[in-house]
């Protein structure tokens, strides 16, 4: 008989379609043998996996529509078995899975609306922070500006896009059946940015790229507004 963690092992390995050694170690009871009895927990575990997927991408998932959104699903649950104790990151490899795999690979707006979609999820999980107002940026001295350094609260992400995908996402719940298109220009002239105001609210910005590469921080989490050494968060 294998010891504990060998048929932990087998059975995530039973689970992720990689092996059915575990079966020879499941007895079976009544009119039910160890097969189909297994089979109930691998299909309770594929469809969980599908529910976190279509939960974290919602418009994702109208966009693709029921069919192409289950081959899609299926296909990355094969490809990337989750290795997390929490289903809030086993999408995080759906954008890059969506640029290479069929047929996806071949509309590179899918791919963009998952890294949307991800940002979003990083926004309403990005730690509380308290923001400088308005009114207390007016009160700054002119003479300080230009020895200011600028960070962003916490939960500020950017998001550059070639698609028309942001536009996308705000249609879709609108009119779900609309087929949308969308072209890559030849220079990225805005970038959107978004995030929250409060623990349930997400506001939206738009930087020039200009703008964006005179920011402090090239990372597309800015922690924080600083003053003279002391973060504020805008």
């Amino acid at each position: 008989m294998p010891g504990l963690a060998d048929l932990q092992t087998r059975f995530i390995d039973f689970l992720s379609g990689k092996s059915g050694l575990i079966t020879c170690s499941v007895a079976e009871q009544g009119n039910i043998d160890a097969g189909t009895r297994l089979n109930i927990y691998r299909n309770a575990y594929q469809i969980r996996l599908k529910q976190a997927l279509e939960t974290d991408h919602e418009m994702l998932g109208i966009y693709l529509g029921d069919e192409l959104f289950e081959l899609m699903a299926t296909g990355y649950i094969a490809a990337h078995p989750s290795s997390f104790t929490s289903l809030r990151h086993f999408g995080d490899r759906l954008p890059e899975y969506l640029k290479q795999a069929e047929p996806f690979y071949a509309h590179p707006i899918a791919s963009e609306l998952a890294f949307f979609e991800r940002r979003l999820l990083d926004v309403f999980d990005a730690p509380d922070s308290q923001r400088v107002p308005l009114s207390a940026l007016r009160e700054i001295p002119p003479g300080d500006w230009p020895n200011m350094k600028l960070r962003f609260h916490p939960s500020t992400r950017l998001f550059a896009a070639g698609w028309n995908s942001i536009e996308s996402w705000k249609a879709l719940p609108r009119n779900c059946r609309e087929t949308h298109t969308g072209c890559c220009g030849a220079e990225m002239t805005c970038c959107p940015g978004f995030a929250r105001s409060t623990r349930m609210n997400i506001f939206c910005f738009h930087l020039r790229s200009r703008a964006i590469h005179l920011l402090p921080c090239a990372s597309p989490c800015c922690p924080a507004m600083m003053k003279t050494g002391q973060a504020r968060s805008v």
